[in-house]
């Protein structure tokens, strides 16, 4: 099984909520992200790669 996995950064919880409703209201999260994120993921739309894994 493989699974990728995208994030957004943020330090203030307002900020959160309102990349959250644009998120919602259709914005691109990669968008959302390059714009926004503090993490260095953020350069790549928050992309934290694949992840191979298998069910225990």
């Amino acid at each position: 099984m493989k699974a990728s996995a995208r994030h957004i950064l943020v330090t203030d919880e307002d900020l959160c909520q309102q990349i959250k409703q644009n998120i919602e209201s259709g914005v691109d999260f990669t968008e959302m992200a390059e714009k926004h994120s503090v993490c260095p993921s953020g350069t790549r739309g928050g992309e934290l790669g694949v992840f191979d894994g298998e069910r225990v």
